[in-house]
């Protein structure tokens, strides 16, 4: 599984060999009945829920429409439509959170089998327009894979890398806001930051109340990054700084919320959705921390509290865009 993301106050990037341009792990979709609609690949919220000037609070996803793809901003209790801004033409590309620098003001993506390019494009009205690009060095025609770009946090610093086969890879950075700038070369091949830059370590998980149940988790003293739990649930939506939203199916139902005690590997889960209802996908955490919303295949978008304190509800049974991809709550 490769990742990229940014998750409501943290920086989670992951480069791995095997993460190409497309930046996401392998699509889920969801087709609400007689919609025509997919969405691929659960959504997370920014460090501060950040909108851009001007811009509508809502869901902020993205499309590929025709024959321009765009993002835009929905009504999260209706689904309707109420900005919409146009994306560069990139073929086949997937844009996490990370893909936007946290105010919304520029976009990072790479292309190319080698040379591998890093491409900037800032926000302009209501398009995002080219303005800056590198050759990552090293990169040979033919024989080095693009990994996904990247924004550092609140910066204007963007990683992405490349590699060749299964050992030979490289990372790289540059500042956004200085296209002659050479590439900087970066070392490690693992990487996971929080919301101020601080490497996360990993720990070994142990559930409360339930022995046996266990797995990892990426931390720092004072946030949760990331989980996986007995190889069942993957917690990747980052609620509040403790707490991590995470999807399987298990005996914790189809979504549950996990908890981080401590500075250890000690967590608590708990049920929000029955297996009952499907396999949801595509989840956004709410600014606030104190809502989840998921879409059902071919049932709709459901809301539920992160507290468990009420069965999840259905709010609408599409986005009114159609093909959408989650990328945030703003």
């Amino acid at each position: 599984m490769c990742t990229a993301r940014i998750a409501a106050g943290a920086l989670v990037v992951l480069l791995l060999a095997g993460c190409g341009q497309s930046g996401g792990r392998t699509p889920r979709f969801v087709s609400p009945a007689a919609s025509g609609t997919a969405i691929k690949g659960p959504a997370t919220a920014t460090a501060a829920a950040t909108a851009a000037a001007g811009w509508p609070r809502g869901l902020v996803t993205t499309t590929y429409g025709r024959p321009q793809p765009f993002l835009s901003v929905s009504d999260p209790g209706t689904g309707q439509e109420r900005l919409r801004v146009h994306l560069p033409k990139v073929k086949e590309h997937y844009w996490a959170r990370t893909s936007f620098s946290a105010d919304w003001s520029r976009l990072a993506w790479t292309t190319g089998k080698g040379p591998v390019t890093l491409h900037v494009a800032e926000l302009r009205g209501t398009t995002y327009v080219e303005t800056a690009s590198w050759t990552l060095p090293g990169s040979k025609r033919g024989r080095s894979t693009a990994m996904s770009a990247t924004f550092h946090g609140g910066t204007s610093r963007v990683w992405s890398g490349w590699f060749a086969g299964d050992s030979a890879a490289r990372l790289f950075s540059v500042d956004a806001r200085t296209p002659g700038a050479r590439p900087r070369r970066e070392r490690g091949q693992t990487l996971r930051l929080d919301s101020r830059g601080r490497p996360a370590a990993e720990k070994t998980v142990t559930v409360t109340g339930r022995p046996g149940w266990g797995g990892v988790l990426h931390r720092t003293a004072a946030e949760a990054l990331y989980a996986v739990v007995q190889s069942v649930y993957t917690c990747d939506v980052r609620v509040t700084a403790t707490v991590l939203a995470c999807w399987g199916r298990g005996d914790y139902g189809a979504i549950a919320t996990l908890t981080a005690h401590g500075t250890g590997g000690r967590v608590t889960m708990r049920k929000l959705a029955p297996a009952s209802m499907g396999s949801p996908v595509d989840m956004v955490a709410a600014p606030d921390g104190r809502t989840l919303m998921f879409a059902v295949p071919k049932k709709g978008w459901y809301a539920a509290p992160v507290d468990g304190s009420a069965s999840p509800q259905r709010r609408f049974a599409r986005l009114g865009i159609g093909y959408a991809l989650p990328v945030d709550w703003i």
